[in-house]
C-alpha cells in the first residue's frame, strides 16, 4: 500500500506540475489501487492453497479430460 501511495504521488506530481491537491489525490488513488492489488493477490494464493490442500487430503481424484487437459473431480 505504501508503494502504491508513493507511485501515485510521484506520477501525479510529474503530471500536474507539483500541485499539492493533485499530488495528494494521486497518492490516495495509488493507495486504493495498492489495496485492490493486495486483495486480489491474497484471494489468488488462498484459492491455490485450498485446491492443493483438497488434493493432498484425497478429496479429489485426477481424471484425464477429453481435450488432453486434466480434470479434477470429487470422489
Amino acid at each position: 500500500m505504501l508503494t502504491g501511495y508513493l507511485v501515485g504521488y510521484a506520477a501525479f506530481r510529474a503530471l500536474f506540475n507539483q500541485s499539492p491537491v493533485m499530488n495528494a489525490a494521486g497518492g490516495i488513488l495509488g493507495l486504493v489501487i495498492g489495496m485492490l492489488v493486495e486483495t486480489f493477490v491474497l484471494f489468488h494464493f488462498e484459492a491455490k492453497e485450498e485446491s492443493v490442500d483438497l488434493v493432498f487430503r484425497g478429496s479429489y481424484t485426477y481424471v484425464e479430460g477429453f481435450i488432453d487437459s486434466p480434470i479434477w473431480r470429487p470422489k
